[in-house]
């Protein structure tokens, strides 16, 4: 039997962690463990229980059900949806490098910059689906701009394809620059702002990249929404994003889907959940409801005696599980609703009922 790990063991916080800490220590896990940073073979494995763990323990209401039942109570709570966050955890590296910077001098920006341009930013799209194109697939036609690599220097950034020694630096990449401090004057090795520490510079600009060696671009493309897509999950595209400066490699493309719930159900995973009202005369006598579905209609049996609160299970009458044709099931919760406008004749036959029991 497959036992899951423990959500606050996972972020490595204690059960009565404020939500400001399970924040903080999902931000440094995340960073730590991305698959973009961490190549180590498990690294994946554990971003994704990182993810799962957070999207539970950050929402009241799924952190309630899980401290109440455990995994049982959050059963298919869980959407993958960890883009939310991407942004916020790696500006702050920007910020820890400004901090260095202030320290150690710009040589540390400057090397920051030039590994950067090695590959071109991701782009984050984000598309609505009603809960009918999401679950059965389609295709959607996507436009957005990006960078591409420039087709007059070739990403380059050199006009005529040639490069001179850099007039700031001489060649050497570098550059000194003397600080004044309570210490007295210092002197702080940077990389050359002029070259970015290639020693080199375009013979001629690119007029048309200006020497960036890309240039924006709006781009068109169609992609597959997968049967059985939910809300918040994300369609990976490799190098679909921006073009790196001076001909680095692609970033990727990410599209988040917001997919719409079914009017009067709530979907999780690939199980749809909603409520029906019956007549008390029905709960204790049992009986037959018709009950709208994303599939139509359907009849529903109700079981003699059944109480309030009870729930109902109908299998495969719940979304497509992703990339397939098997369906989850439909829970019905239902709601014994007393009449509060009872006709002459209603209010007789009640008024017998009670004779009797009484």
């Amino acid at each position: 039997m497959n036992h899951k790990k423990d959500y606050y063991e996972i972020l490595g916080v204690p059960r009565d962690a404020t939500p400001e800490q399970i924040k903080k220590a999902y931000r440094k896990l995340v960073a730590k463990y991305h698959p973009d940073k961490n190549k180590a073979k498990d690294a994946e494995q554990k971003f994704k229980e990182i993810q799962e763990a957070y999207e539970v323990l950050s929402d009241p209401q799924k952190r309630r059900a899980y401290d109440q039942y455990g995994h049982a109570g959050v059963e298919g709570f869980y959407t993958g949806q960890d883009f939310g966050n991407f942004e916020t955890i790696f500006d702050m590296g920007d910020l820890f490098s400004d901090i260095f910077e202030s320290f150690f001098g710009e040589n540390f920006g400057a090397r920051r910059k030039r590994r950067r341009v090695t590959k071109g930013d991701d782009i984050r799209l984000r598309i609505t689906l009603d809960f009918k194109e999401a679950n059965e697939g389609t295709k959607r036609k996507i436009s957005y701009q990006r960078y591409i690599i420039c087709q007059k220097c070739h990403g380059t950034g050199s006009e005529t394809g040639k490069f001179i020694t850099c007039p700031v630096c001489k060649g050497t990449g570098q550059i000194n620059k003397l600080q004044h401090s309570f210490l007295g004057q210092i002197v702080f090795t940077q990389t050359c702002p002029k070259c970015y520490g290639t020693g080199q510079i375009p013979e001629k600009t690119c007029s048309v990249c200006n020497g960036t060696g890309r240039v924006l671009e709006k781009t068109e493309i169609t992609i597959k929404i997968p049967k059985g897509s939910y809300d918040g999950l994300i369609l990976h595209f490799p190098k679909g994003g921006h073009a790196g400066e001076n001909g680095g490699d692609y970033g990727d493309l990410y599209v988040v889907l917001n997919v719409k719930e079914p009017k009067g159900f709530t979907r999780r995973k690939e199980h749809l959940y909603t409520t029906a009202k019956i007549h008390p005369a029905l709960a204790v006598l049992g009986g037959k409801i018709e009950l709208s579905t994303p599939y139509g209609p359907i009849a529903v049996e109700i079981p003699k005696g059944i109480q309030h609160g009870e729930v109902l299970r109908v299998k495969d009458y719940g979304a497509y599980k992703l990339n397939s044709d098997q369906k989850g099931d439909l829970f019905i919760r239902t709601e014994i609703h007393i009449p509060t406008r009872l006709s002459q004749k209603e209010k007789q036959a009640w008024q017998k009922l009670r004779e009797i029991i009484e």
